[in-house]
């Protein structure tokens, strides 16, 4: 069956055995990123993701800094737990596409 959901097109049959890595792996991303904004004052995600926060902590003076230095931190977290992921997924002798789409 057909779905007209784009991301049907990534969804592939068995990546359920996947999901429990999966989610470890995406909440030690997530606990990273809100140690981030706390540490630096930011309200979202998307100002994490982009290193522009509307408002910073107010210890914060070097916007421009600050902003390398979230960018830097979230690329480096993005990476340790995608590394992660795919190192626990390669142990366990997976197939690389179910692995993308859990």
């Amino acid at each position: 069956e057909k779905s007209n959901n784009p991301k049907s097109l990534y969804l592939l049959p068995g990546r359920e055995k996947y999901y429990k890595v999966a989610r470890i792996c995406y909440s030690r991303y997530l606990s990273k990123i809100i140690r981030l904004k706390v540490c630096f004052g930011i309200k979202s995600d998307a100002e994490a993701l982009l290193g522009r926060a509307l408002s910073w902590h107010p210890n914060i003076h070097d916007f421009g800094k600050a902003g390398k230095a979230v960018e830097h931190e979230v690329r480096s977290a993005l990476l340790e737990v995608r590394d992660g992921f795919l190192r626990i997924c390669q142990n366990l002798r997976a197939e690389k596409e179910l692995v993308a789409s859990a």
